[in-house]
């Protein structure tokens, strides 16, 4: 929409209008007024509210966990102080268990930004780190600069984003990985970081290639070595 945002909303308003004629109301498909309502925010707060609301309850009713992030993300954005932390951090929790990286990449950098423009930078640069590893591999390149300004302005310096070696996992990898050198089971990291078995294996799974090990044997020993 850069550079052509009077266009851009009417066609967002036309391409509402048309699926509304069809019946076509679940934001799966296509999720138009979150798109519409961060086009507008600027300029009508309300109108864009409104539109979040609406596609807000509409994701809640039913449909995938994407279309649940998404419209989580820009009622977060739209919405100040604690209650727009909140729920963008809703959208994360909820994304983290879709196949949806990009929306993932998306939601932990305003995430970040939101938690670094409340003043709390320390708290911000964990998420901003894991939301340009992520955007690094999505090869979300404007994200991944994003990701890289706020961290920037959070105090950071960020390194260049790695694919192998320790730096490469992102925040939740390496939590996991930890746990589990630790010797705690996938079962009870799940339990303690209330995540699904399946989040923890895939992370585990992601963690060994990254390392290039085999096994959970090898982790305390990887973990050690590629720090000092």
């Amino acid at each position: 929409m850069r550079g052509r945002q009077a266009e851009a909303i009417a066609d967002l308003r036309e391409l509402g209008r048309r699926l509304e004629s069809w019946s076509l109301l679940s934001p799966a498909a296509f999720p138009w007024r979150s798109t519409l309502a961060e086009a507008l925010f600027a300029d009508d707060p309300g109108e864009a509210r409104s539109l979040a609301d609406e596609e807000l309850a509409l994701a809640r009713a039913g449909g995938p966990a994407r279309a649940l992030g998404i419209a989580l993300r820009v009622r977060g954005l739209v919405t100040p102080d604690t209650e727009g932390r909140d729920l963008l951090s809703e959208s994360v929790a909820i994304l983290r268990e879709s196949p949806a990286a990009l929306e993932l990449t998306r939601s932990l950098t305003d995430l970040g930004a939101t938690i670094r423009r409340a003043g709390m930078r320390q708290e911000a640069i964990p998420v901003l780190r894991e939301a340009l590893d992520l955007a690094h591999r999505c090869g979300a390149v404007a994200l991944e600069r994003r990701a890289r300004e706020e961290l920037v302005t959070a105090g950071s310096r960020p390194r260049r984003a790695a694919t192998h070696g320790r730096d490469s996992l992102t925040a939740a990898e390496l939590r996991i990985a930890r746990m589990a050198a630790e010797g705690l089971s996938n079962r009870q990291i799940g339990q303690a970081l209330f995540v699904t078995l399946r989040t923890v294996e895939t992370h585990l799974t992601h963690v060994y290639r990254k390392l290039e090990i085999a096994s959970r044997a090898d982790l305390a020993a990887a973990l050690r070595n590629d720090a000092s």
